[in-house]
């Protein structure tokens, strides 16, 4: 597995679940909560000056954004929208204008602090996973009018090395059981496959070795004669006595018949 492999395969890895929680929670702690309050302070000073309440009402939107930018990122709006709004459209004249201004006046200044902040996290060693983001915070704050926060969507998880991929079906052997019969061999794990050709590579393979049957011993038991109860017999045109019934075997006559007592 090469470096890069490996450095792509922990990199997603940082981008979600709990690694992303404690990303965001250290850089609230660390870093978050002083660039809120210079962005939330910024927006308030444009707000005070009438004319700038459109931009100042962007800035305190994106001060938001500074308290924790870990799993964010901005983006431009739908073109839709950049032509409805001016402000909205980071082509548009009124716009740069706008930018240049805020580049001017304080732009540097935050472009500056996320440059310094980003650096203290790199010597911090445990802050490398969020100096990434200081930098990234620091070319988004030269000009950020006409862009809109999204959430980051995290990148898939590239395999290990040596790591079987979801198109690897491993092929088993069938096992041959008692009596020519193909049983199931012992639980494995089997990765899922989303191509149906290597599914059907599996069949011929199986099928490929028939059951071969096993030689059956028979053992022939004597079977002993069925015994049912007797029944009652008599004369004809005589009344019927009262005979217990007494086992006898199939094929002879009952003990108390007629035909038994002239034997």
């Amino acid at each position: 597995m090469s470096l890069k492999d490996t450095f792509k395969h922990y990199h997603a890895k940082t981008k979600r679940g709990p690694i992303l929680r404690i990303r965001q929670a250290w850089w609230v702690i660390f870093s978050g909560w002083y660039m809120f309050a210079f962005w939330a302070l910024t927006g308030l000073l444009w707000c005070l000056t009438i004319i700038g309440i459109p931009i100042g009402l962007q800035i305190l939107k994106f001060s938001l954004y500074a308290l924790c930018p870990v799993g964010y990122h901005v983006t431009r709006y739908p073109r839709e929208v950049e032509k409805e709004h001016i402000l909205k459209n980071p082509t548009h004249p009124i716009t740069v204008l706008c930018n240049l201004v805020w580049l001017a006046v304080f732009g540097w200044m935050m472009s500056l602090l996320f440059i310094m902040t980003g650096i203290i996290q790199v010597l911090s060693i445990i802050g490398i996973l969020n100096a990434r983001t200081s930098f990234r915070m620091a070319l988004f704050s030269l000009w950020p009018i006409g862009r809109h926060v999204v959430k980051e969507v995290p990148p898939p998880i590239p395999p290990k090395h040596g790591a079987r991929t979801a198109t690897e079906t491993p092929v088993v052997a069938p096992v041959v059981g008692a009596y020519g019969t193909t049983v199931a061999p012992a639980a494995t794990h089997v990765a899922p496959t989303s191509a149906p050709v290597a599914a059907a590579a599996v069949a011929p393979v199986a099928m490929a070795q028939p059951a071969v049957p096993l030689p059956v011993q028979t053992h022939t038991m004597p079977m002993a004669p069925a015994v049912q109860p007797a029944t009652a017999y008599y004369p004809i045109g005589q009344p019927a006595q009262v005979v217990h019934k007494v086992p006898y075997v199939v094929g002879e006559a009952p003990p108390s018949s007629p035909i038994a007592q002239t034997r």
